[in-house]
């Protein structure tokens, strides 16, 4: 677990020193670095830390709020089930 903690703060750090602004829309899923987050908070999967955000409401260019996406089936109030359609381009 130690590990993930440091290997989580260096791409932090790489990510706090990227200055560019991502284009982000309501409706839309978001990939983003999650990190390596403490006792019950949503962690990042993979070695970027990466997970599929829903964004559920965009405040503006910086800021949103979303939801965070499980591959992992889940009941309960706090759960919704869905499924993605494929779209033909």
């Amino acid at each position: 677990m130690e590990e993930n903690f440091d290997k989580w703060n260096e791409i932090k750090k790489e990510i706090n020193s990227d200055v560019k602004y991502r284009n982000f829309k309501e409706k839309e899923i978001f990939y983003m670095k999650m990190g390596q987050n403490i006792g019950f908070e949503q962690n990042g999967k993979g070695k970027e830390f990466i997970r599929p955000v829903i964004i559920l409401k965009k405040f503006n260019k910086n800021i949103f709020f979303g939801i965070p996406t499980s591959s992992q089936y889940k009941e309960g109030v706090f759960y919704h089930p869905f499924s993605f359609q494929k779209m033909v381009i």
